[in-house]
């Protein structure tokens, strides 16, 4: 019976450790990153959306890519000033600067040239 009891009171102190923990979306400042950054990709001189561009912005860990319409969403980042790199075959790597502010929908719209004329 005392087992029992240890048991139980250990599984309890995980769960509500667990719980709290998870609460907090950001666990280095305890606030929600919550502001977006979108943007629509197209090529400079024809303006066609561009497609599978490849999005990589500094401080992230992962690579996005464009949708069909040349469009991309990035969630839940944090304020700061952000470094975007854009590329897609055959045309000329575009980097950007990005300011985001808390809570905050940035837009921007992209144009990347043709290396080909």
């Amino acid at each position: 019976m005392k087992t029992s009891k240890y048991i139980l009171i250990g599984i309890l102190f995980l769960v509500a450790h667990g719980v709290t923990f998870a609460s907090s979306p950001d666990h280095k400042t305890g606030n929600a990153p919550n502001s977006a950054l979108k943007g629509e990709i197209t090529d400079r001189f024809s303006k066609e959306k561009l497609a599978g561009v490849t999005i990589t912005i500094e401080g992230l860990n992962e690579k996005l890519y464009s949708d069909a319409e040349g469009n991309f969403t990035v969630t839940g980042l944090e304020p700061g000033e952000y470094q975007a790199d854009f590329k897609l075959i055959s045309y000329k790597e575009q980097k950007m600067n990005i300011k985001v502010k808390l809570s905050e929908n940035h837009k921007i719209r992209v144009s990347l040239e043709s290396i080909e004329p």
